[in-house]
């Protein structure tokens, strides 16, 4: 009434025509505890009024949007940002046949005239929840989604979760406030995305929201989000879908920090099999398959199986794609890992299979310590210090003591010696 400079009788004949259109939106005997039916005329009234107000034509839309997430709030640069500006400039009620693109500061000018016609509260102080809705508000927004085209909810649920990979921080640790606020309002779009954000597959943010658990620690709830996933990725996508492969991969990983060891490892040999049976020996995604079965194996200590698969996979890297690929190299690295704990296993038994494996572990990573000597030279500063208690069990001190200067090195900022001697011939003398 105030917006608007209307009286009380002006505004109740408003208000009862909009009422007279719920029966096709809410209909009475839906409407169990007696508000959403008022709520939903009033508004209808604000949003016929907001739409005619610059800038014209994007409050319906900015208001279903918002009422896809979490009532508690998000942040208002979720407004700005390309999938949400796409969004209104395609949804624009403008009557015009090609309207222009609608740009950032329309976007949040959109916002606030829905805050003054008091259908959202926009408080910029709060920075990660600064767009709060009530929840009657979004209800009532949502119950009026029964009346629009049928590819509207689709885009609105879609736009919603594109706008909260867009501003979600590249790197977890940097802003754990901000993403606990991106992982509430990712649930609260779910549960009322229906299977909209399935298709043509899992949207991206549904594996960032479980990411995003596993990293900060909420293990509990990460193991429930990735068995959620799952089951729905094999219900809508199938169990050979490359998504439902993924999720249960991320489910694996879930297990694996809450001390399910077997189930855990169970999922990864089936992901492997699958990725191989459906997209071939060779594919990257089957060689990845392949390496984080053998790092479960070697975590659970069966490291012979482990240091096997790994040299498959290695194997297979350098000959797909080259020696110096990120994923070769990494390989080399977790191989050389897996070796030198089997050999300190082996040491008191068995000082010849020690002295090998030392010896592999020095190959596989020596070459690439010039590369990155902080990645590397820890690993290799290793596999010199078992060939040095080698050496030591052996009765040789002085060889000892050159490989115990040769891992210092290595672990060091100066270049260390050049890995072709000692260990690396699988030598002891």
């Amino acid at each position: 009434m105030i917006n608007e400079d209307v009286d009380c009788a002006t505004y109740l004949g408003l208000f009862t025509d909009r009422a007279s259109r719920l029966e096709r939106l809410l209909p009475t005997a839906v409407d169990t505890d007696g508000y959403g039916r008022r709520v939903t005329a009033s508004l209808l009234l604000a949003l016929d009024a907001a739409d005619h107000r610059e800038p014209a034509g994007l409050a319906t839309h900015g208001i279903r949007l918002a009422a896809h997430l979490d009532p508690a709030g998000h942040p208002d640069t979720l407004w700005t940002t390309e999938a949400v500006t796409h969004y209104l400039t395609t949804h624009r009620t403008t009557g015009a046949p090609d309207p222009a693109p609608v740009i950032a500061g329309q976007a949040r000018a959109a916002l606030r005239l829905l805050h003054h016609y008091a259908l959202i509260t926009h408080h910029t102080h709060d920075t990660h929840r600064a767009v709060r809705l009530h929840a009657l508000t979004a209800r009532a927004a949502r119950a009026a989604r029964e009346t629009t085209p049928p590819t509207d909810t689709p885009a609105t649920v879609r736009t919603a979760a594109d706008a909260l990979r867009n501003i979600w921080p590249e790197h977890e640790h940097t802003a754990p406030d901000l993403n606990a606020v991106l992982r509430a309002n990712t649930d609260t779009l779910t549960d009322h995305a229906d299977d909209h954000l399935w298709h043509p597959a899992a949207h991206p943010v549904l594996f960032t929201a479980g990411n995003s658990l596993l990293h900060a620690g909420l293990i509990g709830t990460a193991v429930t989000h990735w068995q959620h996933l799952t089951t729905d990725a094999e219900r809508i996508l199938g169990d050979d879908h490359p998504d439902t492969l993924t999720a249960r991969a991320n489910l694996a990983a879930s297990y694996w920090q809450t001390g399910r060891t077997a189930e855990a490892i169970a999922l990864l040999e089936r992901v492997a099999a699958d990725r191989e049976r459906i997209l071939g020996h060779d594919h990257p995604d089957t060689l990845t398959a392949r390496g984080n079965l053998a790092a479960s194996y070697a975590r659970a200590g069966r490291t012979d199986g482990a240091v096997d698969l790994l040299r498959s996979v290695v194997e297979d890297q350098t000959r797909l794609l080259g020696p110096m690929h990120p994923d070769t190299v990494m390989s080399h690295v977790n191989l050389a890992t897996v070796l030198t704990r089997r050999g300190r296993a082996l040491l008191p038994r068995d000082p010849a299979g020690a002295w090998r494996d030392a010896a592999e572990a020095v190959r596989a990573v020596g070459p690439h310590l010039a590369d990155d000597p902080a990645r590397y030279g820890p690993v290799l500063a290793s596999a010199y210090g078992l060939a040095a208690a080698v050496l030591d069990a052996d009765g040789q001190p002085e060889a000892a003591a050159d490989f115990r200067s040769r891992a210092l090195q290595a672990a060091g900022t100066a270049p260390a010696p050049r890995p072709g001697d000692g260990a690396a011939d699988g030598s002891r003398s």
